[in-house]
C-alpha cells in the first residue's frame, strides 16, 4: 500500500492530506484508533471535495519495529 503525506488542509493546518493508493484524503476526527471523519479531495490543499460521504481511515502500524511507525493507511 502506497501512502504519502502531501500537505495540509488550506484553512486548518491540523488536518493532514494523505495520498493513499493514488487518491487524496483529508484525515480528520482521530478517536485514538482511526480517523472517523475523512473525505476525498482533489488536491494537496483540500480544495474541491470529491465525495459526499464520510470515510473512515485506519493507520497500519509496523508492529515488528519497537517504535511502531505508521506504514500505511486502510480506507474503510
Amino acid at each position: 500500500m502506497t501512502t504519502t503525506h502531501v500537505g495540509n488542509f488550506y484553512n486548518n493546518s491540523s488536518i493532514e492530506i494523505h495520498e493513499i493508493e493514488g487518491r487524496k484524503y483529508a484525515l480528520h476526527g482521530w478517536n485514538g484508533e482511526f480517523y472517523l471523519d475523512c473525505w476525498e479531495v482533489a488536491d494537496k490543499y483540500g480544495h474541491d471535495r470529491i465525495d459526499s460521504g464520510v470515510i473512515e481511515i485506519a493507520p497500519i502500524y509496523d508492529f515488528e519495529d519497537e517504535q511502531m511507525p505508521i506504514i500505511g493507511y486502510q480506507v474503510r
